[in-house]
C-alpha cells in the first residue's frame, strides 16, 4: 500500500509541474470559470482542519497525512469514499501549503468514467486544450486554466508500449498556492 501511495504522490508531482504550459496560455483577460469548490472545500481558502472535517462529514476516510516532497509546510492527505462527479471516489489525494488547500487529484480507475470526463470537460470549459502526451505511460492530457485555477485530465497506460488504460487523474489546483509550493521546494535545494 505504501508503494501505491508513493506512486500517486510522484504522479501528482509530475502533474503539478506540467501545469505551467496551461497557465501561460490564453493571456487575454478572462473570467474565473474553473470550479474552485470541490467536495465542499474551496481551493485557496479551506484550511487543513476544515478539509479533514469535510471529508469525514461526507463519509469519506483519511488514510494517511504526510509531509509533501516539498517539506513539512506542504501536507498530503490520502482519502477515499468522497463523492465527486456523481460517484464515490476510491482514491483522492489532497494537498495543502501552510495549512491551506491548494490541490486535489482524483485517481479514476474506470475507463468509462474517465471517458465521460474527457467528453464533458471540454464542454464545461470553453478553451479546453488537448496537449501532446509527453511521458512514456501517458496517452492523453488536456486542460484549462483561468486566472486563478487549473484543471487537468491525464490518462495513463499499463506500460510504455501498451495502449491498455490503467487509470486517469483529474487534477484541480490553485495556481498561486501551487507556485508557492514550488518555491518552497526549490528554496530547499
Amino acid at each position: 500500500m505504501k508503494h501505491l501511495y508513493s506512486t500517486f504522490v510522484a504522479l501528482l508531482l509530475i502533474l503539478l509541474t506540467s501545469t505551467a504550459g496551461f497557465s501561460q496560455r490564453n493571456n487575454a483577460k478572462q473570467k474565473d470559470v474553473i470550479t474552485r469548490t470541490i467536495i465542499g472545500c474551496t481551493l485557496g481558502e479551506t484550511t487543513l482542519e476544515q478539509l479533514k472535517e469535510k471529508i469525514k462529514e461526507q463519509g469519506g476516510q483519511i488514510h494517511k497525512i504526510e509531509d509533501g516532497e516539498e517539506g513539512p509546510r506542504v501536507q498530503v492527505l490520502y482519502a477515499n469514499g468522497v463523492k465527486f462527479f456523481g460517484k464515490i471516489q476510491d482514491i483522492v489525494i489532497l494537498k495543502t501549503v501552510d495549512g491551506v488547500f491548494y490541490a486535489v487529484a482524483f485517481v479514476i480507475t474506470e475507463k468509462d468514467e474517465a471517458d465521460r470526463l474527457k467528453r464533458s470537460l471540454p464542454d464545461k470549459y470553453e478553451g479546453w486544450e488537448n496537449t501532446p502526451a509527453n511521458r512514456p505511460l501517458q496517452s492523453y492530457e488536456g486542460g484549462y486554466s483561468d486566472s486563478r485555477s487549473s484543471v487537468i485530465l491525464s490518462y495513463y497506460n499499463d506500460s510504455e508500449y501498451s495502449e491498455k488504460f490503467k487509470y486517469a487523474i483529474l487534477l484541480y489546483l490553485d495556481k498561486k498556492l501551487s507556485k508557492k509550493s514550488s518555491e518552497i521546494e526549490n528554496s530547499d535545494l
